[in-house]
C-alpha cells in the first residue's frame, strides 16, 4: 500500500512539473486529459483503496504515454514502426564496395 501511495505521489509530481515545463506543447484536449488523470490519482491517494490507486496510476501513464507520442511526432522524430537505420520515404541509401587496408602488413616484412 505504501509503495502504490508512493509510486503515485511521485508519478502526480512528475505529471504537474512536465506540465509546466511542456504544457504548451499539448494539445488543449490532451492536457486535459491528463489534468482528469491527475486529479483522478491525487483523490485516489488521498483513499486506502489500492486498486483505485494502482488503476488511476496506470491511467495517468496510459494518457502521459499518447500525449508524449504526439509530442515526439511533431517534434520531427521518426514515425512509429520505423526503425532508427532505416532510411525515411524519399531518401534513399546506397550500398558501397570497400577494401580493408593492413598499414600492418608492410611493416612486418621490414
Amino acid at each position: 500500500m505504501v509503495d502504490a501511495k508512493n509510486a503515485g505521489d511521485n508519478l502526480a509530481y512528475q505529471t504537474e512539473k512536465n506540465l509546466a515545463e511542456n504544457g504548451d506543447k499539448i494539445d488543449a484536449d490532451t492536457k486535459g486529459k491528463i489534468e482528469a488523470a491527475l486529479n483522478r490519482l491525487k483523490e485516489a491517494n488521498k483513499t486506502d483503496n489500492l486498486e483505485e490507486i494502482r488503476s488511476a496510476t496506470e491511467a495517468l501513464n496510459q494518457v502521459w504515454s499518447q500525449a508524449s507520442s504526439n509530442m515526439y511526432s511533431q517534434a520531427g522524430g521518426a514515425p512509429e514502426g520505423q526503425a532508427a537505420g532505416n532510411a525515411p520515404q524519399g531518401e534513399s541509401v546506397e550500398e558501397a564496395d570497400f577494401e580493408v587496408v593492413d598499414d600492418d602488413q608492410g611493416k612486418k616484412d621490414a
